[in-house]
Order: C-alpha cells, then sequence, then structure tokens
C-alpha cells in the first residue's frame, strides 16, 4: 500500500523527534527527574519525640529521581562539588565528572587508573583522586590534566615498613591530601600540595573502661599486649566540609561523626550524638548538616551542633526507589537534595527535602545566622505540625536564651529534657529570683540560725539541770519514753552517731521491736523514692520510666534476701546476733538516709549542673555512712572483729548472688516444662 505524502511527512517528523530523543538520552544519561512527581516514600523517617525515643514521623525525603544508565561498575565513591557529581567508578577503573545543570560527562583516568575508591574536589575545580590499586593517590587540575602523584612517603616517621594503600581521600588547603591509608590506625595521612608527608592527622582515640583502668594496675605490659585490645578503630570515610573543616566517622558499630578542629581533635563533643553501625560514606551539606550512610542503606541526617534530625531510607534487595541494596556514597547538592551510590544496582537516587523538613533545616540555619525571630517563626509551624519534635522543642529553646526569656527557654528545654541547657536557663531564673527575693532568703537563714542556737540553749540547760538532779521530762519526751514504738523511733537519731551503743541496746532487748524497725524500712523506701522522683527535672528519673511496684518489690526482696543470707552465714561462723536483731539492727543503718534524703530531694529542686556535686556528694555520704553504721553495728551484735565482719558480709552477698542464679535457673527449667507440656496437650487435643 503507498503512503500519502502527507502522512509520510508526519511519520518523518516523528522518527526525527524519536531520534532527537534518543541523543539526548544518552547524552543525559538517562537521567530522571521531576519535583512535581515525586514518589512516596518506600520507607520511614523516625526521629525522637519528647520522651527521647525514636518515632515515625512525618517524611523528611522523597525519592524524586535516579541515574539509571551510567554504566557504573561497583562504584565505591560520590562527591559533588560546585554543581558539578564526581563519581568513583571503581569496576570501569575510571571517575566521572556530570554536570549537573545539562548533564554533560566527562571521563577521567581512563587507561592509567587502577582502583579508583576514593574522589573529592575543591572550590579551584581540583579533582583528587585515591587509587587503591596503584598504591597512589592523584590531584587533577580542572581541565582534567594530572597535577600531582602522592606517592608512598620516604620518612622514618611515616614508617618504612608501613603499608600505603589509599582508599579515600579529602583536599587540604594549597592542593595537599588527606587520606585513609588502608589498616592504619595512626591517623589520616596528611601530605602537602607536593607529596611531603606532614604527619599522621586526627587519630581516633581508645575508650578506657573500669576494667581497662583497673587492668592497668594489676596485669605487666606482656600481659596488657596479650589480653587487652588497645588498637584504636580505623577510619571508614573522610570529607571535607564547607567550614573546610575535616570530618570523619570511624569503621564498626556504634561509631559518631567526629568533625576535627586544625589539630585534629574533635570539637563536636554533644553527648546526644547518635551513633551510626558500620557506616559508608559520611557528607556535610551547605548549612552545615551531617549526613551519614550505613551499610544497611539507613541515612542519618545530623545538625551542626550534633542534633539527631531524623534517619530514614533503609535496605532492599528489590528495585524499590528510596531503598538500597549495597549502598556506598552520598553526597548533597546546594538545593539540599540528596544523591545516593548503590554498589549493587549501579545507579544513583536522588532525594528531595519535604515542605517540612526544609522548614526544620531553614530554622536551624536561621538560629546558627542569628536570624532568631524568623528561627522562631519557623519552629513554631513545625511545632504546630508535630509538638512532639524534640528538635524543635530544643532549638525554640535556644532561640529564646538569646532573647534572654529563660522562662520560655526552660520549658522547652524541659519539654525536650535537654538537661543541660535546662539547667543554664534555670540558673538565669534563680539568680533573678534571688536578687528581687534577697531579704527573704536573708530572713529565712537568719531564722535558721536563731532556731539552731535556740536548740543548743536549751539542750545545755537540760544537761545542766539533768546534772543538778532538777531535770523535769516534758509532756512529749515523757510520752516517747513511755510507748516503746515511739521510744525506738526516737533512737534513730541516736544511732546515726552511736551505732556500737544503739546495737548494744538492741542486743539486750532495751530498743527495737519488729514494728518499728518495719517502719523504719517503709520510711527508706519512701525517702528513697522521693529522692529518685522528686529532686527536681535535673536530678530526677523521669516518673513514666520508674516503676513503684517494681522498685518496692526489689527492695523487698534485697532485703529479705540479705538479712536471711546473712543469718545463715553468721550462724556457721558462730556470730551472737539473732535474726530479730539482724532485722532491727539492719533498720537502724538507715538512720543517715532518713536524715540526709530529704535535704538532698529538697536541695535538688533548687540546684544546677553547676552545684551538682553537692547534691551527689550528700547522696553518697548519706550511703557511706549507712555502710559505716550497718557494720559498726554488725561487729557489736554478732561479737566480731573488723576484718571477720566484712568478711561475713561479703559471704552474704555471694551467698545472694548464689540464690538469685539458682531462683533464676529453677525459673527456667518450670518454664521449659509448662511449654513441653502445653506442648503435647496441644498436639493431643489436634489428634482427637
Amino acid at each position: 500500500m503507498r503512503i500519502p505524502k502527507a502522512k509520510y511527512k508526519n511519520i518523518k517528523k516523528f522518527l526525527i523527534f524519536f531520534a532527537f530523543v534518543l541523543v539526548l538520552q544518552s547524552s543525559l544519561s538517562i537521567y530522571l527527574y521531576a519535583s512535581d512527581n515525586a514518589t512516596n516514600s518506600t520507607g520511614y523517617t523516625v526521629a525522637y519525640n519528647n520522651d527521647g525515643k525514636l518515632q515515625i514521623v512525618q517524611d523528611a525525603y522523597l525519592p524524586v529521581g535516579s541515574y539509571l544508565d551510567l554504566n557504573l561498575s561497583a562504584a565505591e565513591d560520590l562527591f559533588i562539588m560546585d554543581n558539578a557529581m564526581y563519581i568513583a567508578d571503581t569496576g570501569n577503573k575510571r571517575i566521572l565528572r556530570i554536570r549537573l545543570d545539562n548533564g554533560k560527562t566527562d571521563v577521567l583516568g581512563e587507561g592509567f587508573l587502577r582502583t579508583p575508591t576514593g574522589v573529592a574536589a575543591d572550590k579551584e575545580g581540583r579533582i583528587y583522586v585515591a587509587d587503591s590499586g596503584n598504591n597512589e593517590a592523584y590531584r587533577f587540575n580542572k581541565n582534567l590534566e594530572l597535577e600531582q602523584v602522592f606517592t608512598k612517603p620516604d620518612t622514618p616517621n611515616f614508617g618504612i615498613h608501613a603499608n600505603y594503600k589509599p582508599l579515600k581521600v579529602a583536599p587540604s588547603k594549597d592542593g595537599g591530601v588527606y587520606l585513609i591509608n588502608e589498616g592504619s590506625v595512626a591517623g589520616l595521612v596528611h601530605m602537602d600540595r607536593y607529596g611531603g608527608f606532614l604527619g599522621y592527622f586526627g587519630a581516633s582515640e581508645v575508650s578506657v573502661n573500669p576494667f581497662y583502668a583497673m587492668a592497668d594496675k594489676i596485669l605487666t605490659e606482656e600481659q596488657k599486649a596479650l589480653f587487652l585490645s588497645r588498637t584504636p578503630p580505623s577510619f571508614a570515610t573522610i570529607i571535607k566540609g564547607p567550614d573546610d573543616l575535616i570530618y570523619s566517622v570511624n569503621r564498626g558499630n556504634a561509631a559518631r561523626p567526629v568533625k576535627h578542629n586544625i589539630g585534629g581533635d574533635n570539637i563536636l563533643q554533644n553527648s546526644q550524638m547518635p551513633r551510626v553501625q558500620n557506616a559508608m560514606d559520611i557528607d556535610v551539606s551547605d548549612d552545615g548538616r551531617i549526613l551519614v550512610l550505613d551499610s544497611d542503606g539507613y541515612i542519618t541526617e545530623i545538625t551542626p551542633d550534633g542534633y539527631l534530625i531524623n534517619i530514614f531510607a533503609g535496605p532492599s534487595n528489590t528495585e524499590r526507589a528510596g531503598l538500597f541494596t549495597l549502598p556506598t556514597g552520598i553526597a548533597t547538592d546546594h538545593r539540599g537534595y540528596i544523591y545516593v551510590l548503590d554498589k549493587e544496582k549501579n545507579n544513583i537516587q536522588i532525594f528531595a527535602p519535604t515542605q517540612s523538613q526544609s522548614m526544620l533545616h531553614k530554622a536551624i540555619s536561621d538560629y546558627r545566622q542569628g536570624n532568631y525571630e524568623e528561627s522562631i517563626t519557623l519552629l513554631t509551624e513545625v511545632l504546630r505540625v508535630n509538638n512532639s519534635s524534640r528538635l524543635a522543642h530544643t532549638y525554640m529553646g535556644k532561640n529564646y536564651v538569646q532573647y534572654r526569656d529563660y522562662e520560655a527557654a526552660a520549658e522547652h528545654f524541659h519539654i525536650s529534657e535537654q538537661i543541660a541547657d535546662y539547667s543554664g536557663a534555670f540558673w538565669e531564673i534563680r539568680n533573678d529570683w534571688i536578687q528581687a527575693n534577697l531579704f527573704i532568703l536573708i530572713l529565712i537563714f537568719a531564722l535558721i540560725i536563731a532556731f539552731f542556737i535556740m536548740r543548743k540553749s536549751r539542750k545545755r540547760k537540760r544537761n545542766r539541770a539533768i546534772n543538778k538532779g532538777e531535770y523535769v521530762p516534758g509532756r512529749w519526751e515523757t510520752i516517747m519514753d513511755k510507748n516503746a514504738f515511739l521510744y525506738d523511733l526516737k533512737q534513730i537519731s541516736y544511732a546515726v552517731f552511736h551505732p556500737t551503743d544503739n546495737a548494744y541496746e538492741i542486743s539486750v532487748g532495751r530498743t527495737g521491736s519488729f514494728a518499728s524497725a518495719s517502719f523504719i524500712y517503709v520510711l527508706a523506701l519512701v525517702l528513697i523514692v522521693a529522692l529518685r522522683i522528686g529532686s527536681g527535672f535535673i536530678f530526677s528519673e523521669r516518673i513514666r520510666n520508674f516503676s513503684l511496684s517494681t522498685f518496692s518489690l526489689g527492695f523487698i526482696v534485697f532485703l529479705a534476701l540479705f538479712i536471711g543470707c546473712n543469718f545463715f552465714i553468721v550462724a556457721i561462723r558462730d556470730g551472737k546476733g539473732t535474726l530479730a536483731d539482724i532485722y532491727e539492727t539492719t533498720a537502724y543503718a538507715f538512720a543517715p538516709m532518713l536524715f540526709i534524703f530529704p535535704i538532698a530531694t529538697i536541695l535538688g529542686n533548687f540546684m544546677t549542673l553547676n552545684e551538682g556535686f553537692i547534691y551527689h556528694f550528700l547522696v553518697w555520704l548519706a550511703v557511706i555512712w549507712s555502710v559505716i553504721l550497718l557494720v559498726s553495728s554488725y561487729m557489736q551484735i554478732h561479737q566480731y572483729s573488723l576484718g571477720k565482719t566484712i568478711s561475713t558480709l561479703l559471704l552474704a552477698l555471694f551467698a545472694m548472688a548464689v540464690v538469685v542464679i539458682v531462683i533464676s535457673l529453677i525459673w527456667l527449667v518450670v518454664q521449659q516444662m509448662i511449654q513441653q507440656i502445653q506442648e503435647i496437650h496441644l498436639e493431643v487435643t489436634l489428634h482427637d
């Protein structure tokens, strides 16, 4: 059949247009992107709520595009600088430079790169490559011409027999480099622009727990080398941030990102800095946010101050947008878009921040730039959408501090449980209150002094009257002396400074009873609970995390085991005290806590972290004093020496541990028996 000329022209136009699309497709490497057609997130975004727990929140980022046909092969690294994306295409032994605005692609290193595993660039457009296969690193100019080869340093301070295999690279000033050297734990290799070795930079520290500290004093140097691992972790990846500082993260589990100063020390000392499992890459956005990519495909976003913003993305073995199989590189562009390289899928996925996320980023950036009013406005909108955002409340409080509105700041810090920040705001509030009510404080202080002076005076008169035989007990004192229960409670203050005499009174039956001792135990439990949850926001445990029933049951069980095991050990070691003596004497050992804990609880509501040592001193003073009273009292009722008393108490603690282990084993056996009976019953029922 013959095609009409008009239709032929239409087909010809269509073929020309189709060919044009193919050419455009190849030049842009099939870069699929459309902000208006963002797909729904296939993973969850989690962030801290006001209770300090991770919860699912609004999506922070959505996948909006991909580089699907770059013909990558086992690519290891990704970097973006000045609207250009650099890819270490390891399997193809090359570096790709792709312009983000027009898709223009340049190829670097074909023919001489062997295993490029790291790539970076600087503001002058120079490109840096770490080639682990060639055991070299390179610097190229912006025209892709080789300028410098960084070979193994031959200086003794590098190590004559040290391995040299660059894995990752970051530029230093004037064209030098920082290199991650495979297997090196001494730090980053720092070289100048001519390849001269300047030394090791930012070596990782080894954390020393109490076990290591004790082992240091006991073991010999040979034993330490054999049994104690003191090797610091090696670096996983590095990057030079927009502030010209080096950021890094270590290999292994629970690693925290590090921001190095010019001396290599970590200047990001925020205790709330999140930890990352098996970090693969790190990037720093233009506004200072830190993004860490782990081996499971999760992206952890952190503020420049070290607070967690959120965690999103995740793993997937299938082709699902927003999830990854084997991610190896992460980078951000000037818009805040995130690019993630997947080594297994050989593609790059792009994420765009949602409106709420962009608002949060802007609020944090405004705070850091001093635009506090704008930051408060944005954070107010964020909290309107998600009032449980711990991060939003934290930065809201920080903004109010800058306005010296410490009441509002303390309120937000209280909600977000930022104890250190709350302490600073509370110090200012307390200081203003003290200045406004100084006369009242002086009056209260004078009344306290007058009370102690009058009490001391009455005590002297009482002693003089007793010595002359003229003392007549008051009505209340007579009642307490005649009532055995009240007399026993009166002896609590006597036991604080005379534990031996009080123990003797108990052993001969003049003081103590089951009722009074039980009352003291209950009172001690109440005061301990009050200390735990009533010492103010700074020093108290959160009520939602405290179970009164569990704590009370644990207190009762501990006392029962302690008293029972003590009696068991004392019976074996010929002690003189009875079970009743142990029960009553142990109760009076709580006497210092009964007097000091209420004081610590009250003061805790008015103290800041600056005075925290006073609070902790009072608590430990009460505990240590009680232990001393317990040892002194046991020496008296059992007629033991100091050494024998201490050894008896240690044996009792050991017996308690044995009892707990035996009961736990019995409970496990009973559980297994019950489970087997249930399975047998189920099987019989099914057969019937």
